[in-house]
């Protein structure tokens, strides 16, 4: 059990929700834990003129911070049992994440529903705190972005794939590697489309932007 990148974990969750540093503290709601339906729903609502309104208004957004609460939590649970998993018994160098890419971090993982995707997230935050600078803040902007595009139609989705390729190579000065990660997608998208390219299956109209 990696107790010393655990507790490092705890730590980043007690600051993001303004907790403090007591690592010692029980962080997570458990699996077992249920909403105390005793206190009515309704109970501090208001009762003006207006007050429908602002109700309704103050139901949804309890009821979406809830959901985001519910969706952290479970994210960072799963990235708890990853480390405990691992026998790393301290992250590289002792160098810690940073702290904007944990914030960015959670704000993401707030607004993700999909089991599969959370135990994806969880992996991101595992590896990040084990090996700080393993995926950039960017990284996190593009998973998220593929995330919210999931309903886009086939052509969207290419059009949006090659600009994030084309961006990451005009920044970088170089294609994706192999050797990271984080970039396998783009590189895996690149090596099908010069395949597609080469036997004559890509599409008339992505030839020239290709």
């Amino acid at each position: 059990m990696n107790k010393k990148l655990r507790d490092m974990l705890h730590r980043y969750v007690d600051k993001y929700m303004g907790a403090g540093t007591a690592t010692e503290k029980k962080l997570l709601v458990s699996k077992e834990e249920t909403v105390d339906e005793s206190i009515p729903a309704d109970s501090q609502l208001i009762t003006t003129e207006d007050g429908g309104l602002i109700n309704r208004t103050i139901l949804r957004i309890s009821h979406q911070e809830i959901e985001n609460q519910k969706n952290f939590e479970s994210v960072i649970g799963m990235a708890d049992e990853d480390l405990a998993s691992r026998d790393e018994e301290a992250n590289n160098d002792g160098k810690e994440m940073d702290e904007d890419w944990f914030n960015q971090f959670s704000r993401y993982a707030m607004g993700v529903s999909n089991e599969d995707m959370k135990k994806g997230w969880a992996k991101v935050l595992s590896r990040e705190i084990r090996k700080p600078g393993s995926f950039s803040i960017r990284t996190l902007n593009l998973m998220s972005t593929l995330r919210r595009n999931e309903g886009m139609t086939q052509e969207e989705r290419w059009i949006t794939r090659y600009e994030e390729v084309r961006t990451f190579i005009e920044t970088n000065k170089r294609n994706p590697s192999k050797h990271r990660i984080e970039e396998h997608d783009m590189l895996n998208w690149v090596k099908a489309n010069r395949k597609a390219l080469n036997t004559g299956k890509l599409k008339a109209d992505r030839i020239e932007a290709f």
